[in-house]
């Protein structure tokens, strides 16, 4: 049995869930209604097509003689499908309150599931994936708008040459290349001496005593102004939040994590597995004329929210 290594994002979501595996942070559900009239044993047999060609979906994991988690693709395991019938009302319920549960860590076990409920009004297709073998693209791109319509269809499945297990292998072996050296060298020099920006711990909430106001942006505006400034929306919002964590941190240089899909490989678009990863972001806080209109009235839109919301920075 061959077995492949885990991608470092994979490692951060493993190490998370190990601290507590009852726990259901890490799960991905969805829930997909459908009008009566769709034919469930084809949707059946769609899922079954889905199952046997993307091998990814059967992934285990495994604990190496050197103490490190490993993955390979199980392909004994058999599709994880439920069928059920129930009122209208007690599929509300189900759907709510009993279909997400934690899955489990033996071997032998799926990290996915997928039910089909029958009720009187609707079909649905419940699907739930642990984050470890699926990400958001995965679940709402490769699955949902590519895979089920065309299986369902009867017709076939884009191959895959290059996925989940042949990029985890090209990533372990990238991190003992010169390339990542120089990498990991220009962010040590980088963020040399700069800690992640925190909050105040010294009171009972790190936001002290403090009054809320909730405001709208205007999209368009926004839409406007990167257009004009040739950005892009991530960039607008990313800087907001420096400029938020500055205003709140009162530092001038803040430091912070934001997320990436990892799937900068083209080959990646349409693959299934998790390689969302983390990305070092340091901000130094200048603001100019030109966009404290804006940014003043987004930055007060986020400190309210984060306020009321009580997201974590």
């Amino acid at each position: 049995m061959k077995t492949f290594p885990l991608l470092q994002g994979q490692v951060e979501v493993w190490s998370a869930w190990m601290t507590n595996p009852a726990s259901v942070a890490y799960n991905l559900p969805a829930v997909v209604p459908f009008l009566q009239d769709i034919d469930l044993d084809r949707l059946s047999q769609a899922l079954q097509k889905i199952w046997e060609q993307r091998r990814e979906l059967h992934t285990q994991f495994t604990i190496s003689a050197n103490g490190e988690p490993r993955q390979w693709a199980d392909d004994s395991l058999s599709l994880p499908l439920v069928r059920r019938k129930m009122t209208e009302k007690d599929a509300q319920s189900y759907i709510h309150c009993g279909f997400v549960r934690p899955f489990a860590v033996s071997a032998g076990q799926p990290f996915v599931r997928f039910e089909i409920v029958e009720t009187e009004a609707h079909h649905y297709l419940l699907y739930d994936v642990h984050h470890l073998i699926g990400d958001g693209l995965t679940l709402s791109r490769a699955f949902l708008s590519k895979d089920l319509p065309a299986a369902y269809a009867g017709e076939p499945l884009t191959p895959q040459e290059y996925g989940l297990f042949q990029h985890a292998e090209a990533e372990e072996e990238m991190m003992h290349s010169d390339r990542y050296k120089h990498d990991a060298l220009f962010y040590q020099q980088e963020l040399k001496g700069v800690d992640f920006t925190s909050l105040s711990t010294q009171v009972a909430s790190p936001w002290g005593r403090r009054i809320g106001a909730t405001e709208s942006v205007d999209a368009a505006a926004i839409d406007e102004w990167c257009q004009q400034q040739g950005v892009t929306h991530n960039l607008f919002f990313m800087t907001a939040f420096a400029l938020v964590l500055s205003r709140l941190s009162g530092e001038a240089q803040v430091a912070f994590a934001c997320l990436n899909h990892g799937r900068s490989d083209h080959r990646l678009a349409d693959a299934y597995g998790m390689f969302v990863c983390s990305v070092p972001v340091l901000a130094r806080v200048e603001e100019e004329q030109s966009v404290k209109d804006l940014m003043g009235q987004l930055r007060r839109w986020l400190i309210s929210t984060v306020r009321h919301r009580a997201y974590p920075l």
